[in-house]
């Protein structure tokens, strides 16, 4: 397959430094609901974010049809290899009614949401790793305290079992205080993996530490929708970033994507078709999802083979990577 030697979209790191913006803006919120509105915010703020429905329009769904549309490509398929693919696939369409016909659906949500916080965190880990030049020994360490303490927050609304809530783990304030204590520790010491020779790196690292510091922060003062939503924009927001920058430059020449090619006919610029279709697809299921079982099982299925494929083809010297160039 012919791979484009220049590219005429890069991913900044700038653009990813921008992105964690939301955390200061949340937090300032936060501030303000909790010195001098009384709570009124946190009180009129649904307990799931998924309960807006703007948020379900714009998140979680979104990026993962966008990840797993950039997929339908012959050229992808051939790399990759039929195989592979087919294993996915059904790997994903079957993980459901396994459970569901042998130990139980709750097993299943747990195994899933747990994979969806690690899916999360992999990401931000992933980039940050990227401008990691020193002390990756200790970095490893720092990446299990990372996910354990987003775990813990996260799984206060994510992990569909009781035995993960803070009142079945019976987690005093003092728990919480050491929890808040060590999401400050992970923000702190964030700084130890940049490098002065690698601009950004200094930034990104404590960006990238920021994220659960704050959500531990936002749970000890009972805002974890706050915490939820910080978490979704970083890593949603990053991810379409980087799809769009993909999609652009594979198809920039030709249409190699089947969507592309498939929808060539509507008045939508080449530039945002995949968003749009991506978005549009993924809103259908998002509204009917808690209606109709087939279309949550696609949910699910898409769901599953998102994670399964963002484990291999984002790797160093990857294919999809020779279409993402990083610059300063």
């Amino acid at each position: 397959m012919e791979i484009q030697n220049s590219a005429d979209r890069v991913v900044t790191w700038r653009a990813l430094l921008s992105v964690y913006i939301v955390i200061p803006l949340m937090a300032f919120v936060m501030a303000v609901d909790f010195f001098f509105l009384n709570r009124q915010l946190s009180r009129a703020l649904p307990a799931d974010p998924e309960d807006w429905v703007a948020f379900r329009l714009l998140f979680v769904l979104p990026h993962i049809f966008v990840g797993n549309f950039i997929m339908a490509d012959r050229g992808y398929l051939n790399h990759y290899k039929p195989i592979r693919y087919i294993s996915v696939i059904l790997f994903s369409l079957l993980l459901y009614p396994a459970f569901r016909y042998t130990v139980g659906v709750i097993y299943f949500w747990v195994l899933f949401d747990i994979w969806t916080i690690w899916h999360g965190c992999g990401q931000q880990i992933g980039l940050n790793r990227m401008l990691v030049k020193r002390n990756r020994g200790f970095y490893k360490i720092w990446t299990v305290a990372y996910f354990f303490v987003i775990l813990v927050v996260y799984s206060q609304m994510y992990v569909s079992v009781d035995f993960f809530k803070m009142n079945e783990l019976r987690i005093d304030e003092l728990s919480k205080s050491i929890l808040v204590g060590l999401g400050l520790l992970l923000f702190g010491s964030s700084f130890l993996f940049s490098s002065s020779d690698v601009k950004w790196s200094h930034s990104i690292s404590m960006a990238n530490g920021s994220l659960p510091a704050f959500g531990c922060i936002a749970l000890y003062l009972n805002y974890p929708l706050f915490a939820i939503i910080a978490f979704r924009v970083v890593h949603d927001v990053t991810a379409l970033y980087i799809y769009w920058v993909h999609d652009v430059n594979r198809n920039q020449q030709a249409s190699h994507n089947w969507f592309h090619k498939l929808s060539s006919y509507l008045p939508i610029p080449a530039t945002f078709r995949m968003l749009v279709i991506a978005f549009s697809a993924a809103a259908i299921v998002s509204i009917y999802q808690d209606r109709n079982w087939v279309v949550q099982y696609v949910a699910i299925s898409f769901s599953l083979f998102h994670y399964i494929v963002e484990t291999f083809i984002w790797r160093r010297e990857s294919l999809h990577r020779q279409y993402v160039p990083f610059v300063s």
